[in-house]
């Protein structure tokens, strides 16, 4: 399954028009817990240029996954590259923080927290048109479930991770 693949089967549902996501689900006792379980994991380009994107996630406040990715510009008929993170964080709910930048750029940080620990919390990482970087999350249920994590695994298999 290639990365293109991968991006139209499980993100474009979420991911629509100039990287806005749609946020859908609900809350669930995990608000009450003060713990959410992170989901699938997507990093895409929007821009024409390549960009290489770091991406941490600090579980517990310990770092439980360094990487960066090098994702391609769009190509000439429109195609966004994107890349997979390999899934190094438990399975279980927990605190934690994604932080994600580009070369040369401070931290952009997303915690669960910040939408009263949702069950769920699907997280994208886009790079605009204009190479600004953002994060999106979303809370659908879809994004933890068994599916969506195995679509993930198998992308971040076949992505380009750098170092």
């Amino acid at each position: 399954m290639k990365r293109r693949q991968f991006l139209g089967r499980s993100v474009s549902p979420v991911l629509v028009g100039a990287s806005m996501l749609s946020v859908a689900g609900c809350l669930s006792e995990s608000d009450a817990s003060g713990a959410s379980v992170l989901g699938a994991v997507v990093i895409t380009n929007q821009s024409d240029e390549r960009h290489n994107v770091d991406f941490r996630v600090r579980w517990d406040d310990e770092t439980v996954h360094e990487s960066t990715h090098e994702v391609e510009g769009r190509t000439d008929n429109g195609a966004v590259d994107s890349a997979v993170p390999e899934k190094t964080w438990p399975d279980e709910p927990s605190q934690f923080t994604v932080s994600a930048r580009t070369q040369g750029s401070d931290w952009n940080t997303v915690n669960p927290a910040d939408n009263e620990y949702p069950e769920c919390y699907g997280v994208t990482v886009a790079i605009s048109e204009q190479s600004r970087l953002a994060i999106y999350t979303t809370t659908n249920e879809y994004e933890c479930s068994d599916e969506a994590l195995q679509y993930n695994r198998e992308a971040a298999n076949e992505s380009n991770t750098l170092a």
